[in-house]
């Protein structure tokens, strides 16, 4: 059938790949084995109720159940019994009804074969008191025959005492012999079937309920609704009773699936009563005819088509209306398979393709703010609306955490993901249960009974690892697959990327049936990656991005051709350019200029970004222009880092502990191991999977007291806290599978706090000496500086609080010496967007919220390509775009700090004097820190390296010198040589040029 990408197509057959189909069949096979597991467990569950009490009625067969012996007896009230007379050694028999053998001893009754009980098992059932329905409760078993006889003894299989006497028990559990020539008492003849043997002790439930089964047995009691499918399922269950596993201890019938599916792919069901249902040659043979009728196939298809953003991404599964409405329509029916295929009738049912180009969204545009807690995706058609990742519930009421997405992934199957993330350019079979991103991989961590093995299949760090170039990482999978991840600029294109997989389910979310299908992306950065890093993200986004989108869209060159992942502006420019807006800051008039400094305060960094938006000189080209000319940050200072450090302080203070214990941590960066602690506290390098997750157990229970939630104080209650923390079980007796122990500690919180306000105080701090030196030499000198306080680290109140003191302190020292002109006002607080007092409205929607967090991805809009609105001139990267070099390269000087030698205004390949060449050894100490230049800071505060010159460069000439010149944001070259030197080409390719790498 011709397929038009004008319309939708009803179809009259639907061609299925071959490989598929078996696929899709199988599918089907193994969750028809998983409906068989629940519903024979609901009908155990049903019948636990029953099993609980002693004795059970049969409703369809004349016997009755006791639990105590795993038996059956014939109902004394509905079965003419056998009684006895003594003729030893055999029995003379006084009445024995219909079913009774008398040369075996046996009873026959509704197809069950009973046997005279054993003393054991006679005395068990018939004993008063029990509650045996036919024992009163004074011993009397109820007489149902037309003669009376001995109501209080009967006869087991013990009978045959001796020649001359006969053995009988009585109901009140004596026993004795009479002899053959005494009267001729009558005796009730015990007739039993054994569900599990002589002498049972009992059956457990899942066996009771098998051995019902096995007698066609429907017991007397079960719930109206319940009756019906225990019914339905005694016809039915001998067909598959071969894939029941009925032994297991956990009270729980399992069906073998797995086999059950491999017996059906080799064909073992074709001539079984599952002919038509599990033949599945003969299905593939019947599509090849023309003649597949039949609708449980037909179904599971139509299952499967409803259910592909389930299964690809736990989206909610798609209405029928998908493929029922012939305007509505399915994708995957669009893009019929070219080689191998098999038709499927539909008989009597619509089937619709729906061509994907109809969906493409021609106005549409999505900001990724892709970051190292969190990741925000704003998409924009007519308005710009955020999206949920991770939470395909569209059922739900949506939160303000749902738009907030963690920027995470958890490994479960990577070989099968991969395999079939490869077998498809777009769109591919990929699954849910394989890897999950968002709020469920991060829920993984913090289950109270996870395993410590489960740290290294959730990987949280996809932002750190590309920021750090010469980061190697081991991760592995839920399964115990180890995957080695290299460098993120070494990375080989058709590697496993853990960013483009994430930029694939950010894709999925973002492109689907509900949503439409968007072309046009843009990414932010923070203000300190290197051309080469942003280069590779937009890579591995475009990758991820592409895999998210119908392989017919991927085949239509004119659609492609919209296609790009491109860069916008970096991450604080983007608040800036929200907030002004919001907070209704944005010049009026020409000449008019808004000064701003954004401080960025997220999960991993911090982030500081300075500028002055103007209205734009010809308006035809923009609305606005933003100026960035100065930058800064503190690349571990955030909320997550924060967290580590508490959890680390509350670590030593119980180290005695920790000690007795042997809970180890590992080290959080900044932080110093007290001495003789190199077995518990370990440095990256040495760091396990369990002081890994040590950490993020201590670090998760300080959450509260870092985001000021009232639980922080019934949780931290008396100072105590109570965790579980797992043991070095290489150092204990302990066993790997026994690894956790609860500790009780001490938690000091008025120090814990401290600790918080020393470590915001030093980014404060570091933000406005970054201020002072983007504004050291500008020309437009503002009134005011509007000062933006983003990311949801800034929504702690302390974060306000150090900045009102330094505000305080700057206004006072400015106007103190600015010969009477007074400063005060001129630095203007704001609260991260949605904090301000009045802003918050209650009709607003939460898909449309700026926040401290969300505000980066609305602004990334207004500065899209072809949008007019407000365009970002930045002067804080060079001509190519390269990120300036962020550090301060200096010595340590005469008073024991470090001296800035070389600052940040010294431009990329311009030679630079550092120290004298008289060593072949020297030392560079280098920091990102903007307080560096007051030159204050002590050496430990800042990083160094150290270099060394060739021995032939080695000089005590006061002219000749040691010359840095910068390469790249992280990497130097030095040389020897004078100032004329270097100030000639020629001379400098003569030099010996030494490249240096700084971490």
């Amino acid at each position: 059938m011709e397929l038009s990408k004008e319309r939708p197509t009803q179809l009259t057959e639907i061609p299925v790949n071959q490989a598929d189909f078996e696929d899709l069949f199988l599918a089907d096979t193994l969750s028809w084995g998983e409906q068989v597991e629940q519903a024979v467990n609901h009908i155990l569950m049903a019948c636990q109720a029953l099993m609980d009490k002693r004795f059970v009625m049969m409703k369809n067969k004349r016997v009755w159940y006791d639990r105590d012996v795993a038996a059956l007896y014939p109902k004394l009230d509905q079965v003419a019994m056998p009684y006895c007379k003594s003729t030893v050694p055999s029995l003379e028999i006084y009445q024995a009804g219909e079913g009774f053998d008398t040369k075996e001893n046996v009873l026959h009754v509704d197809d069950i074969t009973f046997h005279l009980a054993t003393p054991q098992e006679a005395a068990t059932t018939f004993h008063q008191g029990n509650g045996n329905p036919y024992v009163a409760g004074n011993g009397v078993i109820t007489n149902y025959a037309e003669d009376n006889y001995s109501d209080t003894v009967f006869i087991a299989d013990d009978y045959y005492y001796n020649n001359s006497y006969l053995r009988y028990h009585g109901t009140n559990g004596y026993s004795d012999t009479y002899s053959r020539y005494s009267s001729r008492l009558a005796m009730l003849m015990i007739m039993i079937a054994w569900l599990d043997g002589k002498d049972s002790q009992g059956l457990s439930p899942a066996r009771t309920l098998h051995a019902w089964l096995q007698h066609g047995l429907i017991p007397d009691g079960l719930e109206p609704a319940d009756e019906p499918a225990y019914v339905r399922f005694l016809e039915e269950y001998q067909k598959i009773d071969n894939y029941l596993d009925w032994d297991s201890q956990d009270d729980y019938v399992f069906f073998r699936k797995d086999a059950f599916v491999q017996a059906v792919g080799k064909g073992e069901f074709r001539q079984t009563v599952f002919q038509r249902r599990f033949d599945l040659a003969g299905i593939i043979e019947d599509c090849r005819q023309g003649t597949m009728q039949y609708t449980s196939t037909l179904s599971f298809l139509r299952e499967e088509l409803l259910n592909w953003d389930y299964r690809r991404a736990n989206l909610e599964p798609y209405a029928d209306s998908v493929l029922s409405d012939i305007n509505i329509g399915h994708w995957e029916l669009f893009e019929a398979p070219e080689e191998n295929a098999i038709s499927v009738v539909p008989s009597g049912q619509v089937w619709t393709a729906r061509p994907p180009q109809l969906d493409v969204v021609a106005s549409g545009t999505c900001a990724i703010d892709f970051g190292t807690k969190s990741t925000v995706v704003v998409c924009r058609n007519q308005e710009a609306r955020l999206l949920r990742v991770g939470t395909g519930d569209y059922t739900k009421a949506a939160k303000k955490e749902d738009y907030e997405n963690p920027t995470v992934i958890e490994l479960r199957d990577l070989t099968s993901f991969e395999q079939a993330y490869q077998q498809r350019p777009g769109r591919p079979f990929t699954t849910w249960e394989e890897i999950t991103v968002s709020h469920q991989a991060e829920s993984a961590l913090l289950q109270e009974d996870i395993d410590s093995s489960v740290y290294y299949a959730v990987f949280s760090e996809l932002k750190q690892w590309a920021h750090e170039k010469d980061r190697r990482l081991l991760l592995k999978d839920r399964k115990g697959v180890v995957w080695k991840l290299d460098p993120y600029l070494t990375l080989a294109d058709d590697a496993f990327d853990p960013i483009e997989i994430y930029a694939y389910y950010l894709g999925l979310y973002i492109n689907n049936m509900r949503h439409g299908i968007y072309l046009d992306y843009i990414l932010s950065f923070p203000v300190n990656y290197d051309l080469a890093v942003r280069k590779k993200l937009l890579q591995s986004f475009e990758r991820g991005l592409k895999k998210s989108l119908p392989s017919a869209i991927l085949a239509d060159e004119d659609l492609m051709k919209r296609f790009r992942v491109y860069a916008g502006a970096s991450e604080p420019a983007a608040y800036a350019a929200a907030a002004l807006k919001a907070y209704g800051l944005e010049p009026k008039e020409t000449g008019d200029m808004t000064a701003y400094g954004v401080f960025d305060f997220g999960g991993g960094t911090t982030d500081f970004d300075f500028g002055i938006e103007k209205l734009s000189a010809n308006p035809r080209r923009c609305k606005f222009e933003l100026h960035q000319f100065g930058r800064g940050g503190d690349p571990y200072l955030g909320g997550e880092n924060i967290l580590n450090h508490l959890a680390f302080d509350v670590y030593c203070a119980n180290l005695d502990t920790m000690r007795k214990e042997s809970i180890p941590i590992a080290l959080p960066h900044g932080c110093t191991a007290p001495a003789g602690t190199e077995t518990l506290i370990l440095a990256d390098r040495e760091a396990t999977q369990i002081s890994f997750m040590n950490r993020k157990s201590l670090a998760e229970a300080l959450r509260p007291l870092w985001e000021g939630k009232s639980e922080a104080a019934e949780n931290l209650k008396d100072n105590q806290l109570n965790l579980s923390l797992f043991v070095d079980t290489s150092r204990t007796e302990k066993e790997a599978n026994q690894n956790r122990k609860n500790v009780n500690l001490t938690i000091d919180t008025d120090h814990l706090k401290d600790v918080i306000r020393s470590l915001i105080s030093r980014g404060v701090t570091n933000f406005f000496q970054a201020w002072q030196e983007a504004f050291k030499n500008r020309e437009e000198m503002p009134d005011h500086i509007h000062i933006f306080l983003a990311g949801n680290s800034c929504r702690s109140p302390i974060v306000k609080e150090l900045f009102d003191e330094q505000i305080k302190a700057k206004e006072e020292d400015i106007s103190a010496h600015s010969d009477g002109k007074q400063a005060e006002g001129l630095f203007i607080l704001h609260l991260p967007l949605g904090m301000e007092e009045g802003e918050a409205d209650p009709n607003e929607e939460l898909d449309r919220k700026l926040t401290g967090k969300t505000g980066v991805a609305f602004g990334l809009l207004r500065s899209r390509k072809g949008g007019k609105d407000v365009k970002i001139i930045n002067a804080n990267v060079d001509a190519s775009g390269e990120a300036l070099f962020p550090y301060f390269l200096g010595d340590i000087d005469i008073e024991g700090h470090f001296h800035v030698r070389i600052g940040k205004q010294v431009p990329y390949q311009s030679w630079a004097a550092f120290c004298y060449a008289d060593e072949e050894d020297f030392e560079i100490y280098y920091t990102s820190e903007p307080q560096a230049i007051e030159n204050q800071m002590p050496p430990e505060a800042v990083k160094h390296v150290n270099c060394r010159i060739e021995a032939d460069d080695v000089s005590d000439a006061d002219d000749t010198m040691i010359y840095i010149r910068k390469v790249n944001p992280d990497t130097i070259e030095y040389a020897v040589g004078t100032e004329g030197d270097f100030s000639q080409e020629d001379c400098v390719k003569q030099k010996h040029i030494i490249r240096q790498t700084l971490r």
